[in-house]
């Protein structure tokens, strides 16, 4: 089985990116919860944007490492500007 990361945030209008290890493969994903399923281990990384880049302000990139099959979850807290 393959793991999966669960991404977790304070606004419905997120927009997540999860670049894979190689940093060869972007995947996208968005709301306040949002799971990348299918992935193999290794050190992901994931970045933050939102659909209304005039009212919030992202939370840095995170590193995960994600361990063979696990299931793991990252939280990114957006600021209203």
């Amino acid at each position: 089985t393959m793991g999966s990361i669960k991404v977790i945030s304070n606004i419905p209008d997120a927009v997540y990116t999860l670049v894979s290890p190689n940093k060869e493969e972007k995947r996208k994903g968005g709301g306040s919860e949002f799971t990348f399923t299918g992935l193999a281990d290794g050190q992901y990384v994931v970045e933050f944007e939102s659909k209304n880049a005039k009212l919030y302000i992202p939370p840095s990139p995170k590193t995960v490492y994600l361990g063979k099959s696990k299931q793991t979850q990252v939280r990114g807290r957006y600021e209203i500007k």
